[in-house]
């Protein structure tokens, strides 16, 4: 489904009405569902077709983190962290490591995982925002 998005290209189309539903279909329709599925799931795709971070696909991330944070806080607060972070492997995508610069709560950042962030961002346009959000 994320790949239907056009999350394969710099380019994604979504509407929030369909981020929306697709929150909701992983969160609440399908047992035993999370947050932390939703953004495993988006960070796998954000991988596997390495697009480059396009301001539309910052967008897109921001507003899926926006909306499961509000929309399913307790979700959100119950997601294993820890996990995302290990799926970032050692090689990750600069999409993935703005996923996580908007997604992973401060106290699951480590200094290194932090410097990653901040690193692996230099040389885009979201540089300044990792590094004021990392004070690195």
């Amino acid at each position: 489904m994320l790949v239907k998005l056009g999350l394969d290209s710099n380019d994604p189309r979504w509407s929030s009405d369909v981020l929306d539903h697709l929150v909701k279909a992983v969160v609440m329709e399908t047992p035993d569902g999370s947050v932390g599925d939703l953004l495993g799931a988006l960070l796998g795709v954000l991988g596997d077709y390495t697009p480059d971070l396009s301001k539309p696909l910052a967008s897109f991330i921001k507003e899926v983190v926006v909306m499961c944070f509000a929309r399913h806080h307790r979700s959100y607060e119950s997601a294993n962290w820890r996990s995302l972070v290990e799926k970032l492997g050692s090689d990750p995508t600069r999409a993935q490591l703005y996923l996580a610069l908007q997604a992973i709560p401060p106290e699951f950042v480590a200094p290194q995982l932090a410097d990653t962030i901040v690193k692996g961002l230099d040389s885009t346009a979201f540089s300044d925002e990792a590094g004021n959000a990392l004070a690195v």
